[in-house]
């Protein structure tokens, strides 16, 4: 999983260092060798203490050596109770360490990497930790704002399909000429939903932008330069922070969606959480399970599912490329009990302090069922919408409020398969502490010469 900061991981070799945003734990050696083996599917155990520092040290035995983890004390004044979720990596392979104590805390960990050889590092990614009495504890970051009410600005597209130029009305592509003499003739483009979306990020603060997948296939442009000009376009050069690939993205088969991922830069995760990849090109690629991002010291869980279409559009994947669970021809309640106990697992994998939770890639009556039977999912942003409505329709957005497993306001948001990137989503919500909606609004808005933006650099 990608470092929250964009940071890439240190080598154990290197001494402390301090991050503003987060805490870095670094890992150090002690012993005979500055390389340690992790044998695959052992549980490592190692003691904190508190020094007069101000300073945990955790130490795991490992083989002739022991494994020195240090880190700044961290407390939380209002909690006489320990417990920080830490993460363990060697190179992109992440186990989770959990330690919830008072006073000394107890830490595990699992590797989860063949036995081998590497840098390692550990960060802490949520919680506190609580010095014992008697050092004069003093705070060096807390928490306290990971239950604090939260504003967020979302703004989602889906099926742009290839519609990297503006586009008239008719869905025909505006040659530049056309564009310059009658621009307001032509809607979209890269060029606008970047210009916009950078002007948001630059006046609001707490903004996450997801593009819901579908974005290649429909112009000449997939066919020409196949995938490369979609994925620079869309995926890079308008700035995204998640990306849920969808079953056109896979029309070539794991190596175009390889290719594809390659053109993303450090700021988009793209997320399938319903896909086995082992053994095929995608493993060394981007695509994660899950993303977690902070906003204003909230933890939000971000999982993206590609639909069962990808069995339809989809006929060059590899027989281990396997989308779970197949339900493409169930009728809709054990479809949705399936689906329900996906998501449901994949956030069990999601650490603790995260309880805002966006799912995205379910078809429209599929999202509103997993929302009805859910307790944990916040919103639910579908790849497409159930009947037809024209592109250019103003519609309040979310599209729907659904009422969850106890009764609770969750939101679904509905993509246009007419859009083609003539609009976006862009709405606002307030989180409560539990992560539920509390409030709400916002509007489609169209990718035309009113927006009055300048083109993104």
């Amino acid at each position: 999983m990608r470092d929250i900061e964009g940071q890439r991981a240190l080598n154990f070799s290197r001494k402390l260092w301090p991050l503003s945003c987060c805490i870095l734990l670094v890992c150090c050696t002690a012993g005979e060798s500055s390389q340690q083996e992790l044998m695959s599917g052992e549980e490592y155990v190692g003691s904190v203490t508190c020094d007069e520092s101000h300073t945990f040290r955790a130490n795991f035995s490992v083989g002739a050596a022991t494994l020195e983890l240090m880190l700044d004390a961290v407390t939380d004044p209002s909690s006489g109770v320990s417990s920080v979720l830490l993460e363990v990596s060697r190179e992109s392979n992440f186990s989770t360490i959990v330690a919830s104590a008072e006073g000394a805390v107890e830490l595990s960990f699992k590797a989860t990497d063949a036995s081998s050889y590497g840098s390692y590092f550990f960060r802490m990614v949520s919680g506190n930790l609580y010095c014992p009495a008697g050092y004069g504890v003093q705070v060096v970051e807390t928490w306290e704002g990971r239950s604090a009410p939260l504003n967020l600005t979302v703004i989602f597209q889906t099926n742009v399909r290839s519609r990297l130029m503006p586009v008239n009305k008719y869905d025909s592509m505006c040659d530049m000429e056309y564009y310059d003499e009658k621009p307001e003739k032509c809607v979209g483009g890269a060029d606008r939903r970047a210009g916009y979306i950078n002007a948001v990020k630059a006046a609001t603060a707490n903004v996450v932008c997801i593009d819901g997948g579908n974005a290649v296939v429909g112009t000449t442009f997939f066919a020409v330069y196949d995938g490369e000009a979609d994925a620079e376009l869309l995926l890079n050069y308008v700035p995204f922070d998640v990306y849920v690939p969808q079953h056109f993205e896979f029309n070539n088969g794991e190596a175009q969606m390889s290719k594809m991922l390659s053109f993303l830069n450090y700021r988009t995760d793209a997320v399938l959480s319903n896909v086995q990849w082992t053994d095929t090109i995608l493993e060394a690629s981007s695509l994660q399970r899950y993303a977690i991002k902070e906003y204003a010291g909230r933890m939000v869980g971000f999982l993206g599912f590609v639909s069962e279409k990808i069995y339809e559009y989809a006929p060059l994947l590899s027989d281990n490329f396997v989308v779970n669970p197949d339900v493409r021809n169930e009728p809709l309640e054990v479809r949705v009990a399936a689906q329900l106990a996906l998501v449901m697992d994949e956030i069990q994998q999601v650490h603790p302090a995260c309880n805002i939770f966006v799912v995205s890639g379910f078809e429209e009556q599929d999202c509103e069922e997993l929302l009805k039977h859910s307790e944990r999912i916040s919103i639910c942003f579908s790849s497409a919408q159930t009947g037809d409505t024209d592109w250019d329709q103003e519609t309040e957005l979310p599209h729907q409020q659904v009422r969850n497993a106890v009764g609770n306001t969750t939101l679904l948001v509905t993509g246009n398969s007419k859009m083609y990137g003539r609009g976006l989503a862009a709405f606002w919500v307030d989180f409560d502490s539990s992560g539920l909606p509390s409030a709400w609004g916002g509007n489609q808005v169209i990718m035309d010469e009113a927006l009055n933006v300048s083109d993104a650099e």
